[in-house]
């Protein structure tokens, strides 16, 4: 599983969810704990 980081990328959608990322941490719709993590990146493996 690859990881997003805040300096790779801004803003990008997630199945026309838009998820930002600042500073290494996840914001949107997902509560912001970093076990949430594995739960929101796998919207991105497709």
């Amino acid at each position: 599983m690859n990881f997003y980081h805040a300096n790779d990328f801004g803003v990008f959608a997630a199945k026309n969810k838009f998820v930002i990322v600042i500073k290494g941490n996840m914001y949107g719709p997902f509560p912001n704990e970093k076990w949430m993590w594995e739960k929101i990146l796998k919207l991105f493996e497709e």
